[in-house]
């Protein structure tokens, strides 16, 4: 359940890049991390 939530933005934002023209780059950033 908890783990639907923090998916749940990743999926909207997906749906939406697939219709879009030009395609935006999505940058998935974790903390402590480098891209």
């Amino acid at each position: 359940a908890f783990a639907q939530l923090l998916q749940a933005p990743q999926d909207d934002a997906h749906l939406i890049i697939k219709d879009r023209f030009p395609v935006p780059r999505l940058v998935v950033c974790d903390q402590h991390g480098s891209q």
